[in-house]
């Protein structure tokens, strides 16, 4: 694990001003239910090398890490402060050996992979072993249409064709509309305008980008579901 992670970029300081404190908080209120529901894929999965696209503070990567021994991880983070905080929680938790957080754009991550990569440091060797592809709410930040999403999540695949894609993003519906925080977070969908799809929408994105669907796990929290597409020939 040491030398695939030896080379990549790391922020030395804190120079972003960009505010996590709303994702963050989001994240907190997800954990209970879905990080169980990740250590169960990762596991079954025997998932070793995973891409978070957007890993916030760490806190999950280092859950994850702390649960599946030997697990390495390397988490897109928005900026150069925000990677710096969760590259300080790896280390405090005695994992910067294993978890590293790198700067970038997630779009760019997944459309523009080997050209994004080289600039981030990551190495031909560490990419080939990434087998476990997460994109956390990746899409409800702001408008969306199917044509880009199916084109995201197709490059993924393109990309990353060896790995699991876990997908989770809030869907309309139940789940939802029962939930503490849904008029708070409906509001901030609102504003943003990128209401929730349903779950038939977001299989439709799937089908576009020609990526099987093997598995739709639902959450309660934020009525979030995790679309799971596993590689070609593993359907489990």
């Amino acid at each position: 694990a040491e030398h695939l992670l030896a080379k990549l970029k790391l922020p030395t300081a804190a120079g972003g001003k960009r505010s996590e404190a709303l994702s963050d908080s989001r994240a907190r209120r997800l954990a209970p239910e879905l990080l169980p529901a990740l250590e169960c894929l990762v596991t079954d999965y025997r998932a070793s090398h995973l891409l978070d696209l957007q890993c916030g503070s760490g806190e999950l990567l280092v859950s994850l890490a702390k649960k599946r021994k030997g697990l390495v991880a390397v988490g897109i983070a928005p900026d150069d402060e925000a990677a710096y905080r969760a590259n300080g929680n790896f280390a405090a938790a005695g994992l910067e050996k294993r978890l590293i957080a790198v700067p970038a754009s997630p779009t760019e991550v997944l459309l523009d992979t080997p050209r994004t990569f080289e600039r981030m440091g990551i190495s031909k060797a560490l990419w080939a072993e990434i087998d476990f592809v997460y994109l956390p709410l990746l899409f409800s930040e702001g408008p969306r249409d199917l044509d880009g999403v199916s084109q995201i999540l197709a490059a993924t695949r393109k990309h990353f064709s060896a790995a699991t894609i876990v997908v989770a993003e809030p869907t309309e519906g139940s789940r939802l509309s029962k939930n503490y925080y849904a008029a708070e977070f409906l509001l901030l969908l609102r504003l943003t305008r990128a209401g929730p799809w349903t779950v038939e929408q977001w299989r439709e994105a799937f089908a576009a980008a020609k990526l099987p669907l093997s598995a739709e796990v639902g959450l309660n929290v934020d009525g979030v579901t995790l679309f799971i597409s596993r590689p070609a020939g593993r359907s489990r």
